[in-house]
């Protein structure tokens, strides 16, 4: 995704629980996609969309329709609407949302060349002992374990990604964004208590459809 990188390495000073947040809405902001409040504007997203053709342009429409439901309906109830103080989560929770719905429902023909393709070797497995050395260069205590567990978790099902990827054959596997998606989402929902920034808005957040298996 181009700009992700650069905004996580922008703000990879600020506390962990800034961090997710400010790198997606530095990421929203780099494609011209927030609205006056610092929020995704479902205008813009839309806007984006126009160039696609045929059934793609109208699945993607709706994802974006429903996403923005569902972020509305979490306000109504909880409120959260309003500019705060640091990055707004909406950022955040608006890209899970987008990002599993379009990964579930993209199109075989859509799934050409992209960067992932350079990780699509012969034997190049996703390699579970290179995450796990990665957890383990955490600050040791509870975050560390968590971070630990939630490998675990997403590579036991490894196999089911592998089987769902093969049913939609391309240059760039689905397979590798699965597991991205698979671990971000457990880190921002099993995120530990002390490291938690606490808002409504994100706690609706954590039991929102689109962050279901």
């Amino acid at each position: 995704m181009d700009g992700l990188k650069e905004c996580f390495e922008e703000n990879k000073d600020k506390e962990k629980r800034e961090k997710f947040t400010c790198s997606f809405e530095c990421f929203f902001k780099h494609h011209n996609v927030l609205d006056d409040n610092g929020e995704p504007s479902k205008e813009k997203l839309l806007a984006k969309v126009e160039g696609f053709e045929g059934e793609w342009k109208q699945t993607s429409i709706k994802i974006i329709e429903d996403c923005f439901a569902k972020q509305e309906e979490m306000k109504a109830k909880h409120g959260g609407g309003e500019k705060k103080e640091g990055c707004h989560p909406a950022s955040a929770f608006m890209n899970m949302c987008l990002g599993k719905n379009f990964l579930q429902n993209c199109p075989a023909a859509q799934w050409n060349d992209c960067e992932l393709l350079a990780l699509h070797k012969k034997n190049n497995e996703l390699s579970k002992e290179k995450a796990l050395e990665y957890a383990a260069s955490i600050e040791e205590g509870e975050w560390r374990e968590k971070t630990k567990e939630i490998v675990e978790s997403c590579w036991a099902r490894l196999d089911a990604m592998k089987e769902l990827s093969a049913q939609k054959p391309s240059k760039c596997p689905l397979l590798y964004m699965m597991m991205q998606i698979c671990l971000s989402k457990k880190v921002f929902v099993e995120c530990p208590a002390a490291e938690w920034h606490t808002t409504p808005f994100c706690e609706e957040a954590k039991q929102s459809n689109c962050l279901q298996d």
